[in-house]
């Protein structure tokens, strides 16, 4: 595997705590807040991936209502989007300009391959552009963005017509994988055979692009969420490193990192990470509190789960939490016990929920 994969792009920095830091940057600017990083070597060996990987893999993200998370994140204080995941996070980080970092973290090479990837197309000034590059466009136009961003901002990259092929199969085929829903709205904007029971009953096909909201947060749709995206681009303000959380090693590192850049964490986004398939809930739990001194006490820690399948498609809940929310959690609580005892009829409701200050989660009774 080439070594595309396996760049971690950081920068170290003199120590700097921000945990009490009044906010400093109003409006936010990226300008200036970091360098271009420089690359540290891989928390893995070239040409390894770790074994137990058994879960489904997203380069194109599979939440289609991530705009739901949009009035969180623009309260937060100005910096770093902190998150696990590929596209996921571009949408995200492009919602609030409050956001003057976006550092994406993963365990597998195909999303950090997606991730370095779309961070350079990206580059190319305009959406319309971009979306031919992702779309249509063939390896000898994106070898023409790479040479005009050299010329103009002096950013090189290793993308090569391997990468190409790979974004072909795993973004541009549609009928590749499993799950096509997404990108299929995000590039059609149409899903006409969609039922809540079988496809092939025509009398209850729906078109899904009439009913579900897939465009807010999603800058696929909206230039100033782009334009906010190719500034972090082009200024060198995204990141994406391959790691382990469950390697203590590893997240000490990162945590060094993370302290030695000068700007807080802004919002942490471990997405589902407190499933069992991933870290599981013991894990998760442990690995919070690691940030909350890296952040200020409007920061933000965002929680998704899956809770219901409808119409060709899963869809999800985003719970919030100011970092100082949590030290006020219940002692005996674990994330994915608490979003499991959430009643179906209350989803909804508690959807897109921010818990500040002291404020209390409520205990659902579980038969």
């Amino acid at each position: 595997m080439r070594n595309l994969l396996l760049i971690t792009s950081v920068l170290l920095f003199p120590f700097q705590s921000f945990a009490n830091q009044q906010e400093a940057c109003s409006p936010c600017s990226v300008a200036h807040m970091l360098e271009a990083p420089q690359p540290l070597i891989s928390y893995f060996p070239e040409g390894t991936q770790p074994e137990n990987l058994d879960f489904d893999i997203f380069p194109v993200s599979s939440e289609m209502q991530i705009g739901k998370i949009q009035h969180m994140i623009q309260r937060v204080p100005c910096g770093l989007y902190l998150t696990v995941g590929s596209e996921r996070g571009f949408r995200a980080a492009s919602m609030s300009d409050k956001i003057t970092a976006l550092y994406l973290l993963d365990i597998h090479d195909d999303i950090i391959r997606f991730n370095i990837i779309n961070r350079e197309l990206l580059k190319t000034p305009t959406r319309q552009e971009y979306l031919y590059l992702r779309w249509e466009s063939t390896f000898q136009d994106w070898k023409n963005l790479f040479q005009s961003v050299q010329i103009q901002y002096g950013h090189t990259n290793s993308i090569s017509r391997e990468d190409f092929l790979w974004w072909e199969e795993n973004v541009r085929e549609l009928g590749r994988k499993g799950y096509v829903l997404p990108e299929y709205l995000n590039r059609v904007g149409s899903a006409p055979l969609c039922t809540d029971t079988d496809i092939t009953d025509e009398e209850k096909n729906i078109d899904l692009a009439q009913v579900l909201d897939y465009k807010t947060g999603n800058y696929l749709f909206y230039n100033d969420l782009y334009d906010r995206l190719h500034q972090l681009a082009i200024q060198n303000k995204i990141y994406t490193s391959k790691i382990n959380l469950l390697d203590d090693g590893q997240l000490m590192q990162l945590l060094a990192y993370l302290r030695s850049i000068p700007m807080p964490i802004s919002v942490l986004d471990l997405d589902n990470l407190y499933f069992e398939d991933y870290l599981g809930q013991d894990a998760y739990h442990r690995l919070v509190p690691y940030f909350l001194t890296l952040g200020r006490s409007n920061s933000v820690l965002l929680v998704m789960n899956n809770y219901k399948d409808y119409a060709c498609g899963q869809y999800q809940s985003y719970i919030g939490f100011t970092f100082e929310n949590i030290p006020h959690w219940p002692v005996h609580l674990k994330m994915q016990d608490f979003t499991d005892s959430i009643p179906e009829k209350v989803h909804d409701l508690i959807d897109g929920r921010l818990y500040e200050g002291e404020e209390k989660l409520p205990e659902f009774k579980t038969s």
